[in-house]
């Protein structure tokens, strides 16, 4: 239950932060994640170059010969499931009140559940979470992929049944899938472990 009320407090907390109830991208990279999962949503990978290309041009948006995100798609894939839904901010706010809850679990689990109340506090309090949370950026992906992959690897360490291994796999090829660098800096302590 104290994982649900994490979760769920999180995601108001988040949602009241971005100050609006339908929230849209603003950033260039906002964009071009949420134009690839509405591509995505349409079920297509890239869309037809538009009539005047140069009109459309943003620095991180193909548009020649088709019009696609440069991004790797990761991130915009499970941004699709908000598109989809006609609310492309759901999946960010899902995102990090999953990454809270994962890391309320960690804490609970690693230390004792008053050590994981504070550090959620202290998480939820931090202005770049307040900041940066309410947002499409493909770090919500990411930061939920490293610590599921971190749980996933304690639960192996724990039990050393195989199939915690192939949750630290998936967590860590979707975050190569999300953002490469990051994923091959995330790989190599846990596969040193």
């Amino acid at each position: 239950a104290a994982v649900v009320i994490v979760f769920a407090i999180t995601f108001v907390v988040l949602w009241y932060t971005w100050a609006q109830l339908n929230p849209m991208p603003i950033v260039h990279d906002e964009l071009a994640y949420v134009l690839q999962a509405q591509i995505f949503a349409r079920g297509r990978w890239t869309l037809p170059s538009p009539a005047l290309p140069l009109f459309f041009e943003q620095p991180y948006v193909l548009v020649e010969p088709a019009m696609a995100s440069k991004y790797f798609p990761g991130h915009s894939i499970l941004l699709t499931i908000g598109a989809l839904l006609g609310w492309p901010a759901l999946m960010p706010l899902a995102l990090q009140s999953t990454a809270a809850s994962l890391l309320f679990v960690l804490a609970r689990r690693v230390a004792n559940g008053a050590v994981a109340l504070v550090t959620w506090v202290f998480w939820l309090s931090t202005p770049m979470v307040l900041y940066f949370g309410p947002t499409f950026y493909s770090e919500a992906t990411t930061i939920v992929c490293w610590l599921a992959g971190w749980y996933a690897l304690l639960e192996w360490r724990a039990t050393r049944r195989p199939g915690w291994l192939v949750g630290v796999a998936v967590a860590t090829g979707w975050c190569v899938l999300t953002r490469p660098l990051t994923g091959l800096a995330y790989a190599i302590p846990v596969g040193i472990i």
